[in-house]
């Protein structure tokens, strides 16, 4: 189910060039790995990871368990959350999870075509989603009990209000063509266009800001988004082949406020497709095939 968010869809080559950069570039990040989330069973497959401001992370599990790990800042698994099921308080393939301003854990699920909600210690407080979804990838909780979700088919981002009831629709007010995540921080959206190969950053109310857009030869593509704290835009790009080089090469590339591209990092996994930055601007990467998350942090190189 992993491979879901892999969906083959016609790219576009009709977009607003913003940021022209690519993992080709040669400009690279002082960032190296440094850690991988420890596991204690014997199988995971994780597709989504999520954050809070104290470094607790969540990371939702596609594997025949369907739950959400939770580790804390040193990176020991202490609690998990739900069961495969698809009754309230279960969860059926939950391919991510976002953490909102509320504290609450907020969990799109591919299986049920809904999104979960929790609180932090992992109590079940409602569901919403199940008339209006129909391929929920990502989902981000914003200000006022706000949710937005996408919707990879037919390609939309959806707003929820508090009690679950859809207050707008952006799917071709943006130019939606294949979306797969969202990330939302301080009232600001990251939407990843990725089948359109661009991330569009948008206000709250979905007025477009500016975009990124990966560019190599091929192009990368971008597959998740998050923010960090001071406002810097991490966005996750996956490496395909061309026919004269088989290696794939991906990477994170790092964008000021203003889509400004600030440096790159380069990831050394098959098939990344999920990302987090703590506090401290580490970042978390998921890889469900590799059954791995990997975590890269800063380190000073002289020169």
């Amino acid at each position: 189910m992993y491979l879901s968010r892999n969906f083959k869809r016609i790219l576009t080559a009709a977009f607003i060039l913003v940021t022209l950069i690519g993992c080709g570039a040669e400009r690279r990040g002082r960032y190296v790995e440094v850690a991988e989330l420890s596991y204690p069973g014997d199988y995971w497959q994780p597709s989504g990871v999520a954050i809070n401001d104290e470094d607790t992370v969540a990371v939702a599990d596609i594997s025949e368990m369907s739950v959400v790990h939770l580790f804390d800042g040193s990176g020991v698994l202490y609690a998990t959350i739900g069961r495969m099921g698809k009754e309230p308080g279960e969860l059926f393939v939950p391919v991510d999870a976002a953490f909102g301003p509320d504290g609450n854990l907020y969990v799109a699920e591919f299986g049920t075509k809904r999104v979960s909600v929790f609180e932090p210690d992992g109590v079940f407080l409602r569901v919403f989603g199940e008339d209006v979804l129909e391929t929920p990838f990502g989902v981000a909780a914003g200000a006022g009990d706000t949710v937005y979700v996408v919707n990879a088919d037919p390609p939309e981002l959806l707003v929820f209000g508090t009690g679950g009831e859809i207050k707008d629709r952006w799917g071709e007010r943006l130019g939606l063509v294949g979306p797969e995540d969202v990330a939302y921080r301080d009232g600001r959206l990251a939407v990843v266009d990725s089948a359109g190969g661009r991330v569009i950053v948008t206000d709250g109310d979905g007025n477009v800001l500016h975009e990124v857009v990966p560019l190599g030869d091929p192009a990368p593509m971008p597959v998740e988004a998050a923010w960090e704290p001071e406002g810097r835009l991490f966005v996750l790009a996956r490496g395909r082949a061309n026919e004269e080089e088989r290696a794939l090469v991906s990477c994170v590339l790092v964008y000021d406020e203003d889509g400004k591209l600030l440096e790159r990092v380069d990831v050394d996994l098959p098939s990344p497709g999920a990302l987090a930055v703590d506090s401290h601007g580490g970042i978390f990467i998921a890889d469900g095939p590799a059954h791995s998350v990997k975590v890269y942090a800063r380190r000073e190189v002289e020169g």
